[in-house]
């Protein structure tokens, strides 16, 4: 193989599974190995390792993240920045733990968008006007698209959820959901380049907009409840739990003292 052949070799195969930041970890680690990697040596750019792994660059770099703080990578910043290999040793524990901080991270983000959405959503089907309702009606149509990409995919999606935030009229609120939304960049790589996919999209933004639009709660909430399982079924496979496992709802424990009681 010549050297121009091996630069253009892919250094990680791309993510073809669950396309999740444990399984990009898992290809780069791999990466470092079949490249033979010493402390000090440099890995792809991030666009690079994003483009080989077929994921997003939040998915990268929450992936990078992980491997940063268990101490293998270190990631520079800057003109003379880049990715470089910073231990010859495998910290196989720190990443398991690391790893499973970051799905805790997810798991939050994705149990506060149930409870910040809902309230959103209700807010913006008591304030939205027509000309909002018309605006979530065009997000919902750009799904429509023939041959839509899963890129165009997740912006129209998130169009959707802007428009939806808007309707409600209230800036603090609008705020909140695009915070929520950037905690949960990486894990809306769950969304696959199909146009069965981009069907799945539109019915569950479709199922919202109507009861929206009839002033509906009871149907909103069910539309909502449809639309949070999207991402949180692919949540729960990915880690290999179950939705209920993740998501239903328990009931409180009783203290201690009243427990003794109740059998007194």
């Amino acid at each position: 193989m010549t050297d121009e052949q091996k630069r253009e070799a892919a250094f990680v195969e791309s993510v073809r599974a669950i396309r999740t930041f444990e399984t990009a970890i898992e290809n780069i680690i791999a990466g470092i190995e079949h490249a033979r990697l010493r402390r000090g040596d440099r890995l792809p750019n991030e666009g690079d390792l994003a483009r080989q792994l077929g994921i997003s660059k939040p998915t990268l770099r929450q992936a990078l993240r992980v491997l940063e703080r268990s101490g293998l990578l270190l990631v520079k910043q800057g003109k003379s920045g880049g990715i470089f290999l910073e231990s010859d040793y495998l910290p196989t524990e720190a990443i398991s733990s690391n790893i499973a901080t970051e799905e805790r991270h997810v798991l939050e983000a994705l149990r506060a968008r149930r409870v910040l959405e809902s309230a959103i959503a209700h807010e913006a089907m008591r304030a939205a006007t027509a000309d909002d309702l018309a605006e979530i009606e065009r997000t919902v149509e750009l799904l429509l698209v023939v041959g839509i990409g899963s890129a165009q995919l997740l912006r129209a999606d998130m169009m959707f959820h802007r428009a939806v935030g808007r309707a409600a009229h209230n800036r603090v609120l609008e705020e909140a959901l695009q915070v929520v939304y950037r905690h949960l960049a990486p894990i809306r790589d769950a969304y696959q380049e199909s146009a069965e996919e981009a069907a799945l999209v539109h019915r569950i933004h479709r199922r919202q907009l109507d009861a929206m639009s009839a002033r509906d709660p009871l149907a909103l909430d069910k539309a909502l409840d449809f639309h949070f399982h999207f991402l949180e079924d692919r949540f729960a496979a990915a880690v290999g739990r179950t939705w209920a496992d993740l998501f239903a709802e328990r009931k409180p424990r009783r203290p201690r003292a009243a427990r003794t009681a109740a059998v007194s």
